[in-house]
């Protein structure tokens, strides 16, 4: 997954489906969206987490 498509699912699941996440998993998600706009680094673990978070949601 490029990073760019890992923003664009991150950025859905985030505008779309914030309420039906956990306090930790929102702020998780968001602090990565950040991370992503700004060209930050993102460690592969973080991602994983990420897309382990937004498969349980879309289920």
């Amino acid at each position: 997954m490029t990073s760019h498509d890992f923003f664009i699912k991150l950025n859905d699941a985030i505008l779309l489906n914030y309420d039906s996440f956990s306090a930790w998993e929102g702020t998780f998600l968001t602090e990565l969206q950040y991370r992503v706009m700004h060209k930050l680094p993102v460690s592969s673990k973080q991602k994983q987490l990420a897309i382990k978070i937004l498969d349980r949601i879309k289920k």
